[in-house]
């Protein structure tokens, strides 16, 4: 089994020459796979990196596989085990067709019928120019804020919060560096 969407721009981008991307969709699928850049984050069989294609910035995610270990784990503790960066890619598409202001994402790959050797990737659009929530906080133990402006990002985290679980999305990973 095999998935592959690529947005217009960056379909584009990749039959125009992406480094080792030749046309076909294994071939496509595998370049995607294998482009690296600035690492943000690195788990057992997953990483999150910023990768350039055609001079525009992404966020890149790719899965190797969880393992049955980590299947059993989670079912055996009453969740959904994420088996890779569809449950993104979904939950992006059904967030922002609802008006939701989340990143777009430019490309999704998934490969393999075997749940736990299942491969994937999601490249979203890299929000350049915006601060997390995180970096907004960060001093603030030392030189408190405005009380306005604190309620004003705790107004704001709550409506969008609010809507992202009013379209039926649970963020499992929703931490102030991700806002």
């Amino acid at each position: 089994m095999q998935s592959l969407y690529l947005r217009d721009d960056l379909e584009a981008a990749v039959c125009t020459g992406l480094p080792g991307a030749p046309v076909g969709d294994d071939d496509v699928f595998t370049a995607m796979s294998r482009l690296e850049g600035e690492v943000y984050r690195r788990a057992a069989g997953r990483s999150t990196s910023r990768v350039v294609i055609a001079g525009k910035a992404y966020f890149a995610k790719h899965h190797e596989g969880v393992g049955w270990p980590e299947i059993a784990k989670n079912l055996l503790s009453g969740k959904q085990p994420v088996l890779g960066a569809r449950n993104e890619f979904e939950a992006s598409r059904r967030l922002r067709a609802a008006g939701v202001p989340v990143p777009d994402v430019a490309a999704f790959g998934e490969r393999g019928l075997n749940p736990a050797r299942r491969r994937s990737f999601a490249f979203c659009d890299a929000l350049d120019g915006y601060c997390s929530l995180e970096d907004i906080g960060h001093g603030w133990l030392a030189t408190p804020p405005d009380i306005n402006l604190k309620r004003a990002l705790l107004a704001a985290l709550g409506r969008l919060t609010a809507a992202i679980h009013a379209r039926g999305v649970c963020h499992r990973d929703y931490y102030a560096c991700h806002v």
